[in-house]
């Protein structure tokens, strides 16, 4: 039994590279768009974001947790590879009478560099942290009339719904990027610099949104603020687990400069 486990977690993240670069390879190969479907974002963003994926599955799936790295083969290897598969994709729909496009393949490289710039990152909390909070910000302000992202809509109404969890989650990384340990850790500092930073970025937010003459929505606010005392709630009770759970290393001294991967 237990070596059955080990080869469906050995196999698994291979099964499920193969299906996805299965359905890349038929996507981008359809001679036309199939009728009453309709595409609101850019094709190059298509392509930047289909080899993104591919290239995170590949690398989960061969190299696991090793990370990547610009004196690494493995890395070399990946983009070459990637790359090389990119232009035989681009040359084979050519046979089904779709465009060439040289800047289709500039797209597809591109998602492969920035998938392994992001797993080189995805080390640190803060890390994590840094990218969340830059795509809250650029989903949560993207220019009208047509966002970045639209909720559909029968969704529409419960928009505030999605605020709610964005800053719960912003909050609960916040407070976790600055634990020293590799667990979840309190302090009155901690709890006064989170709700300060978390909710002055929520009133900033509003005041962007003004400026961008989208209006000042106190809901948005008075949810974002809700938003940051559950992150704190929830912080703050994972903090009290963990001393409870492990008396005995609270006791002790701890390095102020570890930092947990």
């Amino acid at each position: 039994m237990v070596g059955r486990k080990k080869i469906i977690t050995r196999f698994l993240p291979w099964l499920v590279l193969v299906c996805y670069w299965v359905l890349l390879f038929i996507c981008t190969h359809i001679p036309r768009i199939p009728s009453g479907m309709t595409i609101h974002v850019s094709d190059k963003f298509i392509h930047f974001m289909a080899f993104l994926c591919l290239t995170l599955l590949f690398w989960l799936a061969e190299y696991g947790s090793h990370r990547p790295s610009i004196r690494s083969r493995m890395t070399w290897l990946t983009v070459i590879m990637l790359a090389a598969y990119g232009v035989v994709d681009e040359l084979t729909q050519h046979f089904v009478h779709r465009t060439v496009s040289f800047a289709d393949w500039l797209s597809d490289l591109s998602g492969v560099l920035a998938a392994l710039f992001m797993l080189f990152l995805m080390r640190r909390w803060s890390y994590w942290l840094a990218v969340y909070w830059l795509g809250l910000f650029i989903i949560t302000h993207w220019p009208q009339p047509e966002p970045l992202l639209k909720l559909p809509d029968f969704l529409q109404k419960y928009h505030l719904v999605y605020y709610l969890v964005g800053y719960t989650a912003l909050t609960i990384l916040w407070w976790r990027s600055w634990c020293r340990q590799p667990r979840f850790m309190f302090s009155t500092g901690l709890m006064w610099s989170t709700t300060l930073v978390v909710g002055g970025y929520a009133l900033i937010d509003q005041g962007l949104k003004y400026r961008m003459h989208r209006g000042f929505n106190e809901k948005e606010l008075a949810v974002a603020l809700l938003g940051l005392a559950l992150g704190i709630g929830f912080s703050v009770l994972m903090a009290r687990h963990h001393e409870i759970g492990q008396p005995d290393e609270m006791s002790q001294n701890h390095n102020p400069e570890e930092i947990s991967d």
